[in-house]
């Protein structure tokens, strides 16, 4: 049945002390089929139902809301949005495991980025992965800090994907302008594998970065996760603040931070279909 007939129902058996409803063809409502329910009774059940209905109705826009199909997200996706991973694999399992989160992957949108070479106009995603990617300015497979193709990532994830749109008044060229430095520092870095950089971080989750500081640098530049990379590129773009320790940030944080800096802020998670 209907779960929205089921929530009607459900209301009609509490106000009627859970008897038996049935409606006859002139609408007067009865209970069971001796005791029939007044005129007062009745306009008072429908006014409740109303609400009931209305709530229902909210629910169903609040959970469409929360979805994205691929054809929608590259035609309003912009610079700066993000893009949320929950993975299946064995190195998705293990992230899990050490960050003690549902995400294992995160990437920046960038859109446009005309000034790479061999970059033309479209909706590319910037992000440091562990595993081979064909990044797209050198169409080499490559593990580390690079630009892939979103449309091609998320059709070949493993896994779920997930959209946060960024909302700023910064200026969207002025953005791309820091966007270029911030590449040319880090493009074909290798992705962070050094055991000592996963301990730290796994300290600093559980607050103990005053140990996790001594066994590395919490702003490190040389070797990538795709949070750290992502928490570099804000902090750039002065969405964090300077100070953040980009090295130890997790994909959960970019999950459950809402506002940043400068009076920008990320919109709430919607799921991605394709």
């Amino acid at each position: 049945m209907n779960i929205f007939f089921k929530q009607i129902i459900n209301i009609y058996n509490y106000f009627t002390q859970k008897k038996e409803i049935y409606i006859e063809e002139n609408n007067y409502i009865k209970i069971e089929k001796n005791n029939s329910i007044n005129k007062l009774e009745k306009e008072n059940i429908e006014i409740i139902l109303d609400n009931i209905i209305n709530d229902v109705i909210i629910k169903v826009e609040e959970h469409q809301k929360k979805k994205i199909n691929i054809k929608e997200l590259l035609k309003v996706c912009n610079t700066g949005d993000l893009i949320l991973f929950q993975g299946k694999s064995i190195i998705s399992e293990f992230i899990k495991l050490s960050t003690n989160s549902v995400w294992t992957h995160i990437g920046i949108i960038i859109k446009d980025p005309t000034f790479i070479k061999n970059c033309k106009k479209g909706i590319y995603l910037y992000v440091a992965d562990g595993a081979y990617e064909i990044d797209k300015p050198s169409n080499n497979k490559l593990i580390g800090v690079q630009l892939v193709d979103l449309e091609d990532k998320l059709k070949n994830y493993e896994g779920t994907f997930y959209y946060r749109k960024l909302e700023t008044a910064q200026n969207k060229k002025e953005m791309m302008k820091i966007f270029k430095v911030v590449y040319n520092t880090e493009y074909h870095k290798f992705y962070d594998w050094l055991p000592q950089n996963w301990l730290a971080t796994f300290l600093a989750i559980h607050n103990l970065e005053n140990i996790s500081d001594i066994i590395s640098n919490p702003r490190h530049l040389d070797k990538m996760f795709c949070s750290s990379l992502v928490a570099y590129t804000y902090t750039q773009w002065n969405f964090l603040k300077k100070d953040t320790e980009w090295s130890f940030t997790t994909p959960q944080f970019f999950a459950d931070v809402n506002n940043l800096e400068n009076n920008s802020f990320l919109e709430p998670i919607k799921k991605i279909s394709l």
